[in-house]
């Protein structure tokens, strides 16, 4: 057996594993006769027998690039406009009047992908004449979120296939995105898109979105792993999580376009080869200030973030960017104002004093009960890394100190380091916990000090959620969250890694740090569209 041969038995499978059928005698014809006198090793066809693309089979032994300018003169001569290139082990791909170059792509298109490409790319528009909706993006004197629409489309007609958008959060990422979706589907550049997001909060309050901007386009929310995506749905709408257990079920041609929220928490190894499966154009959204690559005062994690999101999207500078700063000037972010509480000592870089008596030995597991026992055995106090406070040990009385004092600084105001008095708003809070633990001892504190503001004793005037993708997780975050926005209690919400980026919550005045973060950027996105920060 021939090594092009062996490469064919290789590539029939190929075409079995996206669901092509090899022996109908319409879907797939071997050795194709050309008006040149020529055979075309596979033609591909719809399921009413019209020519959709050529696939040219090379041998292993030799180079895919060989095999271009045969697949180009074939593709003209059946006049289609896909081609394919494979020798069993790689697949590239070029659609001829729109790449100047094949990619390598993971499988080979679907009949009904390849189909839907097609007919969508025979009346396509430039998406540069298509208005963009301001009623979605743009109003209201939001021109950022129009300028970035407009470089982004430009991007894409110019044929680039990554984009990355970088806005400062508050400033509409959600609805930039809805109508970016709007624009390229009445261009037919999309017919099906993919909107990702790392947890499940985010995907319901994307698909609120796309439901009320979008609702003529046929949006749905994939609910948990083992539910197949909706074909005849426009806009899917998945987390990480759930993708990264789906995505081998679909041809890499089964989504044109794909948009990655909060980007750079999902380029990462079991991440980024379910993003990387797909073949539509990508278009990465993130808050993490990109240009803060190389700022003295970057931690080398966060620097090593911004470098990997900006390799991944193949760009040096983010396609689109909006700061903090420009959103501020232009009055679509408040101004914040940061009060270090007391106990602030404790997040002291180089660690912070600890007494014995300071301690809550009876919460310590075995473990770390012997490792302070033996700190101990020769000193008191001790002198501790801050990343270990709750996560290791607790110390109680700093929790309600840390409590008190927020009571105290939003009725009675507190001085700047500039002398100019501030009256902190009541409100909305938000506080940012370390561990599932923390999170509850902060909730009940908080409820106790705050007792007095509550409208009968079964009131939770401060509740927690917590995600870890684990044992821990609330169970019921998701309604505790939507109580939060929507109703007048609790008042404060304590998150251990729900909160973070991406929350949607206009009405939050306040926000609670009570976890160490060696992160400049997580700390600017926590706290920046809110107007004081408590650390």
């Amino acid at each position: 057996m021939t090594n092009e041969a062996f490469a064919r038995i290789k590539i029939d499978q190929l075409l079995k594993d996206t669901d092509w059928r090899l022996t109908d005698g319409v879907s797939v014809r071997y050795e194709y006769p050309l008006d040149d006198g020529g055979r075309a090793d596979y033609a591909l066809f719809d399921r009413q027998g019209r020519a959709l693309a050529v696939l040219e089979a090379k041998s292993t032994s030799v180079s895919l690039s060989a095999g271009k300018a045969q697949g180009r003169r074939y593709a003209d001569l059946l006049d289609v406009p896909f081609i394919f290139l494979s020798n069993g082990e790689e697949i590239w791909f070029c659609d001829k009047g729109q790449d100047a170059h094949f990619r390598r792509i993971e499988t080979v298109f679907s009949q009904d992908d390849l189909a839907r490409r097609k007919a969508a790319r025979d009346i396509r528009r430039s998406p540069l004449d298509i208005p963009i909706d301001s009623r979605i993006a743009g109003g209201g004197g939001r021109l950022h979120q129009s300028a970035c629409i407009e470089a982004v489309c430009r991007e894409i007609v110019n044929g680039r296939r990554k984009m990355l958008v970088e806005m400062a959060t508050g400033t509409g990422k959600t609805r930039t995105a809805a109508a970016l979706l709007k624009r390229l589907f009445e261009a037919n550049w999309a017919t099906r898109a993919l909107f990702v997001v790392d947890r499940n909060t985010l995907a319901m309050q994307a698909e609120d979105a796309f439901a009320e901007h979008l609702p003529h386009l046929p949006c749905y929310r994939v609910p948990r792993t083992g539910r197949r995506f909706q074909d005849e749905k426009r806009v899917t709408i998945v987390t990480l999580q759930t993708l990264v257990n789906e995505y081998e079920k679909y041809s890499s041609g089964y989504f044109d376009l794909v948009v990655i929220d909060e980007c750079h928490r999902s380029i990462y190894g079991q991440w980024r080869r379910a993003l990387d499966h797909f073949d539509g154009i990508k278009v990465g959204l993130t808050a993490t200030p990109c240009v803060m690559q190389d700022a003295p005062d970057v931690d080398d994690e966060d620097r090593a973030a911004i470098r990997d999101t900006l390799r991944f999207f193949e760009v040096s500078r983010p396609t689109y960017s909006y700061s903090m700063s420009e959103a501020i000037a232009d009055g679509h972010l408040v101004p914040y104002e940061i009060y270090r509480a007391m106990t602030a000592r404790t997040a002291a870089t180089d660690g912070f004093s600890v007494a014995r008596s300071d301690i809550d030995w009876a919460a310590l597991d075995a473990p770390t009960r012997a490792e302070l026992e033996r700190l101990f055995a020769d000193r008191d106090p001790i002198i501790v890394d801050p990343s270990a406070l709750e996560r290791k040990f607790t110390i109680p009385e700093r929790n309600r100190a840390m409590v008190r004092e927020f009571r105290e600084v939003l009725e009675n105001g507190y001085t700047g380091p500039n002398g100019i008095r501030r009256a902190p708003d009541w409100g909305k809070t938000i506080v940012f916990a370390v561990t599932k633990r923390h999170a509850e001892t902060l909730a009940r504190m908080f409820d106790d000090v705050f007792a007095d503001k509550k409208p009968s004793p079964t009131t939770r005037y401060a509740d927690f959620v917590v995600s870890g993708m684990g044992p821990d997780d609330s169970v019921d975050g998701a309604a505790k969250i939507k109580r939060f926005k929507k109703e007048e209690f609790p008042q404060i919400l304590v998150s251990v890694n729900m909160l973070d980026t991406g929350f949607d919550c206009p009405e939050v005045r306040n926000l609670v740090m009570a976890r160490f973060t060696h992160s400049s950027i997580l700390y600017q996105q926590e706290r920046f569209e809110k107007r004081v920060g408590f650390a």
